[in-house]
């Protein structure tokens, strides 16, 4: 008897955040456990592109410990059942052959049969979608592993990826960019010292060229100090036209980068190489969401 290949591992990912590599046999307990779930998307060597786990439902179910414990207690009916099967396809095949030879194949009403067509989902165009799609969702993975953190609201719904970049050097970083999950980005100032700089808007000098954001309300930039007289200012700059700066700064490259920091005491930083190379991993973060979030809406439905 041949012994069955290597049970198949399963990469499971949630809204494109990794959740793990698991056993086909194990997914059923899993989600009966609630650590994974049916809608969660899945991939394993040999699929052309990613799937939802419920797509591969039979095969987790098939692969499940109750259902191999009854597969072991009924062979002999369903070796009798494959039997008369292939009894009943060979003749109906020998049927089609012998009828077929001097007439072309007819529907009940006597005119040609169609030629099938492929069910949607299955066209060369969704297939072609959905390796797009899972090229960039390893994109996404790699990205992300590499170079950023993930961070949840209190309310664990929405995530925000922030540069590991920041999480070494703390509060020294002046500015920032977070993406969100649907690949928006925006520029975010953190500012900790002794005096206070009252900043309600940011001004950028490179290639000969002067950016400015939007200014941004008082009540909406966040500022304290604490008892140690450390002043603290937070700003997030939010606007449309905000976010089309980040696509701009990442193209600064070697070009030095100003940055003013506009207030009552305007503060200009020249920002870093590494701080600059946040900046640029961070657009192309959010150009990959993006991308992604456009080859899902592009896929077919499938009825």
């Amino acid at each position: 008897m041949s012994q069955s290949g290597p049970e198949p591992q399963l990469e499971v990912s949630r809204k494109g955040n990794p959740v793990g590599i698991h056993p086909l046999g194990a997914i059923s307990g899993l989600i009966a456990s609630g650590q994974l779930e049916w809608t969660d998307d899945c991939w394993t060597e040999g699929m052309e592109s990613w799937a939802k786990l419920s797509d591969l439902k039979d095969r987790i179910d098939a692969a499940g410990p109750g259902a191999q414990a009854q597969a072991g207690s009924s062979n002999t009916p369903l070796f009798i059942g494959i039997g008369v099967s292939v009894l009943i396809v060979a003749g109906a095949a020998a049927y089609f052959v012998l009828a077929g030879d001097d007439e072309p194949n007819t529907g009940s009403a006597g005119q040609t049969t169609a030629t099938p067509q492929p069910a949607a989902g299955n066209t060369p165009g969704s297939a072609a979608s959905r390796k797009a799609l899972s090229d960039v969702q390893q994109q996404i993975s790699g990205l992300i592993a590499s170079s950023f953190v993930e961070k949840r609201s209190d309310d664990q719904v929405s995530v925000v990826y922030s540069h590991r970049y920041y999480e070494n050097i703390g509060n020294r970083i002046p500015l920032r960019v977070l993406v969100d999950a649907s690949g928006q980005s925006h520029l975010v100032t953190f500012y900790a010292g002794r005096t206070w700089i009252f900043h309600d808007q940011l001004r950028f000098e490179f290639d000969n060229q002067a950016l400015e954001t939007s200014v941004i309300p008082a009540h909406k930039a966040y500022r304290e100090v604490d008892e140690k007289n450390t002043v603290t200012e937070v700003c997030h700059f939010l606007s449309d036209d905000d976010k089309m700066l980040v696509g701009k700064l990442a193209q600064a490259g070697a070009t030095p980068l100003k940055m003013r920091m506009l207030g009552r005491r305007p503060t200009q930083i020249t920002l870093s190489f590494e701080t600059k190379q946040a900046i640029r991993e961070a657009h192309l973060l959010s150009e990959l969401l993006a991308k992604r979030s456009k080859l899902v809406g592009e896929l077919p439905v499938i009825p």
